[in-house]
């Protein structure tokens, strides 16, 4: 490869960037301000599957984040997440992370929204699952103990998801105000819990559930959280069939102890970080679906994946689930339980979360406005962090790589206020003329962008239905 050439690797494979020095400097022959045989950047796929030991989910966030702005259109908060500066900035700012090493943008708007931003989503969902793994920890270390239960019900392809959320929700509300539950959280010594919600689409339509994490004030065994089960299914039944849920004893309610580790779970999730209980309450919205019998349930991130790659009917199912978990609280804590165990009563907003960094963040670098227009015209958003963290924290090879990208997608002429003057006409002209240019070096040099995202089989099977 030759020294000038830009290997830009979604799938998190090495990156060779060239120097300030190393960069082909700009050649006007007269149309256009592009060189003619521009130096070649090559653009690997990005790759969604986390089974492909090249998987990189960075990438894989900024692609989905990309179809999610495009299925959801202006009108939803994730359009402006992570692209447009926020208000009163002047930079992009780089931050680094040591503890982390991770690096990630400053100084730009968020969404904070846990359903359908990739990006707020994994952000948000690692600091709460640090909360519930704090809260646990401590919970623990004073002789407590938790159950992790699964509240589901049985559903139909023709139930909507609007009617299928509003009675579960009014089901598991109906539960909890019980008075007999009251007696049975007494009885049993439950401090409180927390509750997450969650959704997959699959042969029978979504698939509403919950999952529940249980404190007690003692020690609890499989045995002991068997006969929980037992005394607590009822209630829940009877719950459910006041929203016309239905449900089997085996399927509609399982409480299982938390080992620190949920092994079971393993296997689904693929590698990766431990996936221990708290990441399961916490990140469970994230996970893939499960597969019962070899027909597969798609996640809400499956669903947009293949939406992205052409599955019409999953784009459709992904913006009716956006719709309706719009605005909706992620993690659920009972009254009294946070303040027990992290001291204190209030959490902070999704929002704020996604906008807060790290508590040893370091300003890598900053981008000005053409440099950051350019990272977003090249849908570069993800490389330029992985070029920051490959260097720790450095700002030499990103930097490297802002000077090449400024040759090949500049900035766009500003449009002035009131009438347009004859040399703007002008420059408009020739704004034109170089797009078309630029168009016919991207589609030689660098390939569809930001890249293909694999189909999963089974979306692909039901779309010919």
């Amino acid at each position: 490869m030759p020294s000038s050439t830009l290997h830009l690797d979604g799938g998190g494979g090495a990156c060779a960037t060239p120097s300030a020095a190393q960069i082909t400097p700009l050649v006007n022959n007269g149309k256009s301000a592009y060189p003619p045989s521009p130096p070649p950047i090559s653009i690997c796929p990005v790759i969604t599957d986390k089974t492909d030991p090249k998987y990189d989910s960075r990438a894989a966030q900024y692609v989905l984040q990309d179809a999610a702005r495009k299925l959801l259109g202006s009108s939803h908060p994730v359009h402006s997440c992570m692209w447009w500066m926020a208000r009163g900035a002047d930079a992009v700012e780089v931050v680094y992370s040591p503890s982390r090493e991770r690096a990630r943008y400053g100084n730009l708007q968020t969404c904070g929204s846990v359903w359908a931003c990739p990006i707020c989503s994994a952000f948000v969902s690692e600091r709460r699952a640090g909360e519930l793994r704090q809260a646990l920890d401590k919970h623990s270390a004073t002789g407590g103990s938790a159950g992790f239960a699964t509240f589901t019900s049985s559903h139909a392809v023709t139930d909507s998801l609007e009617s299928s959320l509003a009675a579960f929700l009014a089901a598991f509300r109906r539960l909890t105000s019980k008075p007999s539950y009251a007696r049975l959280r007494k009885r049993w010594g439950v401090l409180g819990f927390v509750r997450v919600l969650e959704v997959t689409h699959g042969r029978h339509g979504w698939h509403v559930h919950v999952h529940v994490l249980y404190f007690f004030s003692g020690a609890q065994d499989l045995a002991s959280l068997c006969e929980f089960e037992n005394e607590l299914f009822p209630l829940w039944e009877s719950a459910a069939s006041r929203s016309q849920l239905r449900m089997s004893r085996r399927y509609g309610l399982q409480v299982k102890p938390t080992y620190g580790t949920v092994e079971a779970y393993l296997a689904k999730f693929g590698n990766g970080p431990r996936w221990d209980v708290a990441r399961e309450m916490a990140k469970g919205h994230l996970k893939q679906g499960r597969s019962i019998a070899g027909l597969r349930s798609l996640s809400p991130w499956e669903l947009l994946a293949a939406a992205h790659a052409g599955d019409v009917r999953c784009g459709v199912l992904f913006k009716e689930y956006a719709l309706r978990f719009k605005g909706r609280a992620q993690l659920y804590w009972s009254p009294g339980l946070r303040a027990l165990l992290l001291g204190d009563e209030t959490a902070t907003c999704d929002q704020a979360v996604a906008s807060t960094p790290d508590d040893d963040a370091q300003l890598a670098g900053e981008l000005s406005t053409p440099e950051w227009e350019s990272v977003k015209r090249a849908s570069a958003r993800a490389h330029l962090l992985q070029l920051v963290e490959a260097d720790r924290g450095g700002w030499d090879s990103a930097a490297a790589f802002l000077a090449l990208l400024a040759q090949h997608f500049p900035l766009f002429i500003p449009r002035p206020r009131g009438a347009l003057s004859p040399e703007f006409r002008a420059a408009l002209h020739q704004l034109h003329l170089d797009q078309k240019e630029r168009n016919r070096w991207r589609g030689a040099y660098i390939g569809p962008l930001p890249g293909s995202v694999p189909l999963p089989n089974e979306c692909e099977a039901r779309s010919g239905d």
